[in-house]
């Protein structure tokens, strides 16, 4: 559940990754990550969700060209709609 926000945390096969909350900057950037990458480490039947986050207020870094990374807890406020893939 989302009511407490969204927690920092290392994907277990980027353990070399630092602790965070990863954010795509576009619609398209995160299209093209699950399309050729990000896609495989889910099966067919699973449903992905994008979560649209208000970034005001949130300390981000930019880690490549089409990410951020929030060091920080995400606050429930700062969730400000889904979208089903």
């Amino acid at each position: 559940m989302l009511t407490n926000g969204i927690e920092p945390r290392i994907p277990t096969d980027m353990q070399n990754e630092p602790k965070g909350v990863y954010l795509f900057k576009s619609y398209e950037d995160m299209e093209d990550a699950v399309t050729n990458w990000l896609g495989d480490r889910y099966e067919d039947e699973d449903e992905l969700v994008v979560l649209k986050i208000n970034a005001s207020g949130l300390t981000l870094k930019s880690t490549v060209d089409y990410e951020v990374m929030s060091p920080s807890k995400i606050p429930p406020e700062n969730i400000i709609g889904y979208e089903d893939l």
